[in-house]
C-alpha cells in the first residue's frame, strides 16, 4: 500500500531560485550517469550492469 502527504507550498523568490536550481542540478547528475551507462553498454554489450547482479 501506498502512503502520501499532499500539500501546497509557498515559496518565496530565493526559495524558488534555490529549488529550481536543485532541480537543475538533479537533471544534469542523471543526465551524466545516463550518457555514462549507454557508452559503457555501446563499447562492451556482454558486460552487465550492477544492477542485474542485485
Amino acid at each position: 500500500m501506498y502512503k502520501g502527504i499532499e500539500g501546497k507550498i509557498y515559496p518565496n523568490k530565493a526559495q524558488q531560485h534555490l529549488i529550481n536550481q536543485t532541480f537543475g542540478h538533479s537533471r544534469f547528475v542523471w543526465n551524466q550517469m545516463l550518457a555514462m551507462l549507454i557508452t559503457r553498454y555501446d563499447n562492451n554489450p556482454d558486460v552487465k550492469c550492477l544492477s542485474y547482479n542485485a
